[in-house]
């Protein structure tokens, strides 16, 4: 699912989830507890963490106790700012996606060797490609795209828990606390980087006659067309909304209000330029965002107004 299928159906689906859970769920406003129950539920279930990552990583490793950013984000299981348990199975996928494509690379040397058996040609031909390195590329950025989310959160929270205590950290005898500090500022410089790089290289394959190059970024601009720069670069102003929102979760905390303001000016920006840009292939795709947009819309404003009930957040 998350390396064959189209980027834009995951897109919607991943988009409304996430949006809906982190941003109701993270504000510093108070809910009743049945809500706080569903919406622990889908905190686990966004964040597409099959492999249990966290248990995992208790397991091999024993990091440098960093309290939760704040109340809030402990009640929804963000109990640290350690960007390696936050990050979910990031890299475990990062991982896997290397493994599986050098060791798809090996059977096809081996199949190429053994060609004069006919079981072996038909299994060299059917796992060759062209270019073994383009893919680990291609999949690991739409594996970034599609948890941009996580990784920027996770990122931005480790940063914060590292410029406030750097010889902690930096300083510790084990060497993956220095790992997962190392991690920690490349994936904000990343978080930073890939969307300005991805929007620099958008903006030369929409002007370019090669379809060389146009194959070579094709997982970039997934689904959505390049009749115009706006349409163009749909995913990559996805992932600034994203890293909007998650700006407005960490240092706008203090003033729910004002994160929900503007928050519905940013959605109504993204809805018209919907409508203006047209960016998707097909009708359907266009409908189901637009769908979407409505969904994150109505469930983002009715949580704001019937949230101020007097009930603690924290309630069971």
């Amino acid at each position: 699912m998350l390396l064959g299928s189209s980027l834009s159906l995951l897109w919607g689906t991943m988009r409304v989830m996430q949006t809906i859970v982190l941003f109701v769920s993270l504000r510093e406003v108070p809910l009743p507890a049945n809500a706080n129950v569903f919406l622990g539920v889908f905190v686990e279930i966004q964040a597409i963490d099959l492999t249990r990552s966290e248990d995992l990583y208790n397991m091999w490793f024993e990091f440098i106790y960093t309290p939760p950013y704040n109340e809030r984000f402990e009640h929804f299981k963000i109990d640290s700012m350690n960007f390696i348990m936050n990050q979910g199975s990031y890299l475990i996928y990062f991982v896997i996606i290397i493994i599986f494509n050098v060791l798809l690379f090996v059977l096809n040397k081996i199949a190429l060797r053994c060609r004069r058996v006919e079981c072996c040609r038909k299994f060299g031909v059917k796992i060759n490609k062209k270019n073994y390195w383009h893919e680990i590329k291609a999949q690991n950025w739409k594996l970034f795209i599609e948890q941009y989310y996580e990784i920027l959160l996770a990122a931005t929270l480790g940063f914060i828990s590292l410029f406030e205590g750097i010889d902690k950290f930096f300083g510790s005898t084990k060497l993956y606390n220095f790992i997962c500090s190392l991690l920690t500022v490349t994936f904000v410089a990343l978080c930073v980087y890939f969307p300005i790089w991805a929007s620099r290289v958008l903006l030369e394959t929409q002007k370019s006659s090669t379809n060389k190059l146009k194959m070579y970024y094709s997982v970039l601009y997934s689904d959505v067309t390049l009749k115009t720069r706006m349409t163009a670069m749909f995913h990559v102003i996805i992932l600034y909304h994203k890293a909007v929102i998650v700006v407005m979760l960490v240092f706008l905390h203090e003033w729910p209000n004002f994160q929900f303001f503007l928050f519905l000016i940013l959605e109504t920006l993204y809805f018209a330029q919907l409508f203006v840009a047209n960016p998707f292939l097909n009708k359907v795709e266009r409908s189901m965002e637009v769908k979407n947009i409505l969904a994150i819309l109505v469930t983002v404003y009715c949580s704001h107004t019937f949230s101020y009930t007097g009930i603690s957040p924290y309630s069971q």
